[in-house]
């Protein structure tokens, strides 16, 4: 389902009980491509979903997009993106609090300790989350927007 959301379009794909969602600030520029993988093992069970699997999207030179999932408890969520074509992005996940900060200022926000990746062709990283929800961030490199914590 398409549907308009101020400035960003916001894409819901559900898989395995977990809610993904991509959203692109609008902008100009050259398109990079991007494959992404977003893998959750509950930390309880060894149970593994990945809710995101080489999702292909295309962002352009100031653009970022996100991929939003909710935790029931304990988990080990690791992702991982790769540049397709294009240049390098800069990856990392935060709090629903933490990008609305993004959203409004582009700055002055926090992500989750261990899942800061700068710069990059091939980003990787895992952390253990309680339960909540998330968004894994992925901006192209040119609109500079990382966290405080980066």
């Amino acid at each position: 389902m398409d549907a308009a959301i101020s400035r960003r379009t916001l894409l819901a794909v559900a898989g395995s009980g977990a809610l993904a969602g991509l959203s692109g600030c609008l902008a100009e520029g050259n398109p990079a491509e991007t494959e992404t993988t977003l893998s959750l093992t509950d930390t309880a069970t060894g149970e593994t979903r990945t809710p995101v699997k080489n999702e292909e999207v295309s962002l352009g030179r100031l653009e970022y997009y996100y991929f939003e999932f909710s935790l029931d408890g304990p988990t080990e969520v690791s992702y991982q993106v790769d540049v397709v074509r294009g240049d390098p992005i800069h990856s990392y996940l935060v709090t629903p609090e933490e990008y609305e900060i993004l959203a409004e200022e582009e700055s002055g926000f926090e992500a989750i300790e261990g899942s800061i990746v700068e710069e990059t062709y091939s980003g990787t990283a895992t952390v253990s989350l309680d339960s909540g929800d998330y968004r894994l961030i992925i901006v192209n490199t040119n609109a500079d927007v990382l966290p405080e914590n980066a």
